[in-house]
């Protein structure tokens, strides 16, 4: 990449050079001519403006006139574009006296001609001077703006870790809940549910530390919980896969459908006597995910602190990650709740591995 240095001195070069091109044409177009004298007399203008404005710019920086007030800034601005529009031209007689002395300089003109060129070097200057600072004060802007999303997104990584943080005792709290209910009505069922939470803990494990996992991934945890529950409700608990196989690889945030289904469960059909069913479904519409969970039951509009906690911090995580572009809704269906999250397809999060 080019250093800012080198792009200041083409930029030099390139805006002395150019206007040393429109005199040039000027010249010739109002019958001057573009003699010997004249060429020589315009390439020591290129060279006063150079060299003070680039004195100007040692100035600006030494200074440190790019970080005053706009205000400040178009007064120092404007002063420092008169003063060079004096300096410029008297210099650039001197150097013309001396070495180009046939052709008419500053000193043998008269004094409407010497208004007329400190008015054109000071607008020339004052050119300079509003690109200079432009220039710099955008680049500052894209720093200054580059900066802040690099905060936010490390404030956005806290929050999610926090939020992952209060979702793994959640989600482990409601397994062993279910666990002690079959310690006294059937302890060989509670062994293997045991076993049935140690998979799910060392999945649980290995995705805990990822920002995203696969759907596939995700399911297979949702499964391992779902047979714990199965062995506590038996007949009572139907579960239903309706998965979109393409939407196997979609990465999405851990533990996810894991709270949907929790809350179907302990919310839903651990409620109604007979049981009820329960369905997990994914659908792709255009590149956006639908997870939907389904179970059978009535919607509380009171909700607890557990399930709030769930829902809440599933609510965030998916603004930090998505925007507004995802979602989550909860509603009620015809006798069962419908839940559902819908996730863009966001390259930025795509096959992130944290």
């Amino acid at each position: 990449m080019i250093g800012n240095r080198i792009v200041y001195w083409i930029a030099q070069f390139t805006g002395w050079m150019l206007y040393a091109l429109i005199l040039l044409l000027y010249n010739a177009i109002t019958g001057k001519g573009t003699y010997v004298e004249l060429v020589a007399s315009i390439i020591l203008i290129v060279f006063t403006g150079i060299l003070f404005t680039h004195a100007y710019r040692y100035v600006i920086i030494r200074y440190g006139w790019l970080n005053l007030p706009i205000h400040k800034a178009v007064l120092v601005l404007f002063l420092s574009s008169i003063t060079l529009g004096i300096v410029c031209p008297l210099v650039h007689g001197i150097l013309s006296d001396l070495l180009v002395p046939n052709i008419r300089s500053f000193f043998s003109m008269s004094v409407n001609e010497q208004f007329d060129l400190f008015f054109n070097w000071v607008v020339l200057t004052f050119v300079w001077s509003i690109l200079y600072f432009t220039t710099h004060y955008f680049a500052n802007y894209k720093k200054a703006e580059i900066t802040n999303l690099k905060m936010l997104a490390s404030q956005n990584e806290i929050e999610l870790i926090n939020l992952k943080s209060q979702l793994n005792p959640h989600f482990i709290f409601n397994a062993l809940n279910s666990i002690r209910a079959l310690v006294d009505e059937d302890p060989l069922l509670a062994k293997t549910a045991i076993t049935q939470l140690s998979s799910m803990l060392r999945g649980s494990l290995q995705t805990g530390r990822r920002q995203l996992i696969t759907l596939d991934e995700e399911l297979s945890l949702v499964k391992s919980y779902l047979a714990i529950e199965k062995i506590r409700f038996e007949e009572r608990l139907k579960v239903v896969y309706n998965i979109d196989p393409q939407s196997l690889n979609f990465n999405i945030p851990p533990l996810m459908i894991q709270t949907l289904v929790e809350n179907a469960v302990k919310h839903g059909i651990s409620s109604l006597t007979k049981g009820g069913e329960l369905h997990v479904e994914t659908h792709l519409n255009d590149g956006v995910l639908e997870i939907v969970v389904r179970n059978s039951g009535t919607l509380q509009t009171k909700k607890s602190a557990s399930t709030g906690i769930g829902l809440i911090n599933t609510e965030k995580r998916l603004s930090l990650l998505y925007g507004k572009e995802a979602g989550i809704t909860i509603r009620q269906g015809d006798q069962e709740v419908i839940s559902s999250i819908l996730i863009p397809k966001n390259l930025i999060y795509e096959n992130i591995d944290n």
